[in-house]
């Protein structure tokens, strides 16, 4: 039987590392986009930015929003729908305890990010017909 204080101490510092291994995916992620962007031009920062994490693919969709909008909504769909390999990342640093196969829920992200940019731009470009 442990104590209370041990069992503290312990979840404690779990906690500490798992934030800690999380916090170094996303400043991975964030560094590795910072280059994209500094040595691309704005599509392929769009692209990348939406495959490889959320938060910057959706800021980056609706910046190019202007520019093209079709483009724009399907990367954003796409990326709310995939969620980013940086969220992958975190979701197999976590899942390590509990042994869940990984890559079926990574291909069916895939494939929920392919549906939902197909479904966006259909859906898109019907609003628009209707437009008067």
């Amino acid at each position: 039987e442990q104590s209370i204080t041990k069992i503290f101490t312990d979840s404690i510092e779990k906690s500490v590392w798992s934030i800690l291994k999380i916090s170094v995916i996303i400043c991975f992620f964030s560094g590795m986009l910072e280059l994209i962007l500094k040595y691309t031009n704005d599509t392929v920062y769009l692209i990348l930015s939406s495959i490889l994490e959320i938060s910057n693919g959706a800021i980056a969709s609706s910046a190019f929003f202007g520019t093209s909008p079709t483009l724009s909504v399907a990367m954003l769909a796409f990326a709310c729908g995939f969620g980013g390999l940086c969220v992958h990342m975190q979701i197999i640093t976590a899942q390590k305890s509990i042994k869940v196969k990984y890559f079926p829920l990574f291909f069916q992200k895939l494939l929920q990010g392919l549906l939902s940019s197909l479904l966006s731009v259909i859906g898109y470009k019907v609003i628009n017909m209707l437009e008067i």
